[in-house]
């Protein structure tokens, strides 16, 4: 920390005695040419320029070469529009990591607070920044591709669900340190995400009977074998109080997700069916499940990190910012 603030002072220094020299030709010129507007005004223009190019010059040299975090880089970055990274001719710009910073840095104090969410290191976030901007260019261009679009009125109902508009507004800038219309490009991303995944990944619907013990699991294959309906069964025995009412329905699943959400034996078992296929009683750490596969939309067979990882390699990728 100490190498970096002297190396903040130092650029600092060196700043100021380029300003001082430049402004000395400047008052120079300008008492030559104060008598011929013409020449007043194209040597304002010239040093106007020298000056803006010279704060660009240094910002550059604090971004890329000192990898300074000094606060007046977010300022500067205003004006200078650095590029950080780019996704084959397409550029993230350093306002854009910024934003996104801000926004992360803001949500992870306040779920912080709630002791709640799990968050990289504070000195990961560059990284997880630049990585997040990168896959948000590669989802816009693959969506793209598939002529997936994400309209204003999507935008309007999910915002909708949360409040009335000033509601909305406050909650956003309490959580995420975002005006509304910041917030509408996070969310448009996420539901072109959704809907991308929906699209490209092979997806399967499914439903399952839950039981603690296996004696009612048990039970419950055994109804199931003598030809009674699943979803009347799993009305009878899951224990699952949140699915059973609907015959055990569980909905939409990709690859990985069942794994995250509730164990990797599960997946493995749901994948392997067949569909109106049901499985044996698979045994997970929540108990025994019964699994039946009701429908399957065609897909890359790949969850979505899988998947993220292939494409990237379709795109040249070339970051800027200093991320060591």
């Amino acid at each position: 920390m100490a190498r970096i603030l002297q190396s903040i002072k130092d650029s600092i220094q060196k700043f100021w005695l380029i300003l001082i020299r430049v402004w000395k030709a400047f008052a120079s010129e300008m008492t030559l040419s104060v008598r011929n507007p013409l020449r007043f005004f194209t040597h304002m223009a010239y040093w106007l320029l020298t000056l803006y190019l010279t704060f660009a010059v240094i910002g550059a040299y604090l971004i890329y070469k000192q990898k300074s975090e000094w606060v007046g880089i977010k300022a500067v970055s205003v004006v200078y529009p650095f590029p950080i990274a780019s996704v084959d001719k397409s550029v993230i710009w350093i306002t854009d990591y910024y934003r996104y910073l801000d926004f992360l840095e803001k949500y992870e104090a306040t779920a912080s607070q709630n002791k709640s969410g799990d968050f990289p290191k504070i000195d990961d976030l560059p990284k997880r920044v630049v990585d997040n901007l990168i896959e948000d260019k590669i989802v816009y261009v693959e969506a793209q591709k598939a002529g997936i679009k994400v309209t204003d009125d999507e935008l309007n109902q999910v915002l909708a669900k949360q409040g009335n508009e000033q509601e909305v507004q406050d909650k956003i800038k309490k959580l995420y340190g975002m005006t509304v219309a910041e917030y509408k490009n996070r969310l448009a991303i996420q539901i072109m995400k959704e809907k991308l995944k929906d699209q490209v990944l092979h997806n399967i619907q499914i439903s399952h009977i839950f039981t603690v013990d296996e004696l009612s699991i048990k039970q419950a294959q055994r109804d199931l074998t003598s030809g009674i309906d699943f979803a009347t069964v799993a009305q009878k025995y899951s224990q699952d109080t949140a699915t059973a009412k609907n015959g055990g329905d569980l909905g939409y699943w990709r690859r990985g997700e069942l794994a995250a959400s509730i164990a990797p034996e599960f997946e493995t078992a749901a994948f392997a069916l067949q569909l109106n296929q049901i499985s044996a009683p698979v045994k997970t750490k929540f108990g025994f499940h019964i699994i039946k596969l009701t429908a399957a939309k065609e897909g890359v067979d790949q969850s979505y990190d899988d998947w993220y990882a292939s494409t990237k390699k379709n795109y040249k990728i070339r970051i800027f910012l200093p991320l060591d």
